[in-house]
């Protein structure tokens, strides 16, 4: 297991969970294809390289089961899975993760502070994190609170300029979510880990990292990203909490 700690490994995804020893990840938290176009500021409309056949819930369904159960295996007893999506996404992973054994416990929506439409759609000033937890053991509840008033976490975009991926998600969001539902001997895995933000929330809080990405640009940038993680900046985060931001 050494060998695949602390490191970002490029390949298929699917292929390397098959790697990994039944029971060894703490936690997953990633944020996986959305299973729909990203359009561009400079024109171009790039897409998820896995939308060609699954542009509706039952071909996203049948591409996210197979993954389902390499989670459902690789994952400790009482582990966390959180998955960020779209409502399309979190269609089927709700399906697949629960088909396998997972114990959906919560959704988290996050709100932007700013969104742009697609052509005939609405802004995207959401996104939707769904937490899963395995059978077998207490789940993580990093808090002195024994609950959270509220399921709707407000933070900031991160400006397209000053993104290194089309997708990547801001390090107060990680964060939040890796102090929140992991414990501190936790290996977190991130198997579609982008630009590496999840990855560098984990080296942040001190624990323990796998991440995977198929694309050699991404795996540099995740690479460089977390030999310099004490210079990543962080934002404020809040609670949409009766009415009033509440900051974490």
């Amino acid at each position: 297991m050494e060998s695949w700690v602390d490191k970002v490994h490029r390949g298929d995804s699917l292929y390397n969970l098959g790697k990994l020893p039944d029971a060894s990840i703490g936690a997953i938290i990633s944020d996986p294809p959305f299973f729909c176009g990203i359009t561009r500021d400079e024109g171009g409309v790039g897409s998820d390289p896995w939308t060609e056949d699954t542009d509706d819930t039952i071909g996203a369904t049948a591409w996210c089961a197979p993954f389902a159960k390499e989670f459902i295996r690789v994952v400790r007893k009482g582990g966390t899975v959180a998955l960020m999506g779209g409502a399309h996404a979190c269609a089927a992973w709700m399906t697949t993760m629960e088909a396998v054994g997972f114990k959906w416990l919560a959704e988290i929506t996050v709100l932007w502070n700013s969104g742009k439409p697609r052509q005939a759609n609405f802004g995207s000033l959401t996104t939707h994190v769904l937490w899963f937890a395995a059978p077998g053991a207490r789940h993580a509840w990093n808090t002195k609170r024994k609950a959270v008033y509220s399921n709707v976490v407000v933070c900031r975009k991160i400006p397209v300029q000053d993104r290194c991926h089309p997708a990547q998600k801001p390090l107060e969001l990680t964060n939040f979510l890796v102090s929140l539902l992991t414990v501190y001997d936790d290996i977190i895995l991130d198997p579609f880990c982008g630009s590496g933000s999840t990855l560098v929330s984990a080296a942040i809080v001190g624990r323990p990292y796998i991440g995977f990405d198929k694309d050699a640009a991404h795996i540099k940038t995740s690479r460089r990203r977390l030999a310099h993680w004490e210079l990543e900046e962080e934002h404020s985060i809040h609670l949409w909490v009766n009415g009033r931001l509440e900051e974490i």
